[in-house]
């Protein structure tokens, strides 16, 4: 049941690592060549939640792997 609360973990973390690529592809793209100070804003602004979104991902991700390993580490013996 653990492995399988893990494997949610790493699958949920690189869905929200895509999800950040997914949004700063779409949302932010390139930077505008001479943006009015509104577009820099919003710019800035959907490039703060692409952010976010790759540290949620990562750190869920890392937090999975790090269980999994834990878990093999202090494992009872057989």
């Amino acid at each position: 049941m653990h492995k399988i609360k893990a494997r949610y973990a790493i699958l949920l973390g690189i869905m929200l690592l895509v999800a950040g690529f997914v949004f700063e592809a779409v949302f932010n793209g390139i930077p505008y060549q001479d943006p009015t100070p509104e577009m820099t804003a919003q710019w800035q602004s959907n490039e703060m939640v692409a952010r976010y979104f790759y540290l949620a991902g990562l750190v869920i991700l890392v937090a999975g792997l790090t269980m999994i390993l834990l878990r093999r580490v202090f494992r009872a013996p057989a």
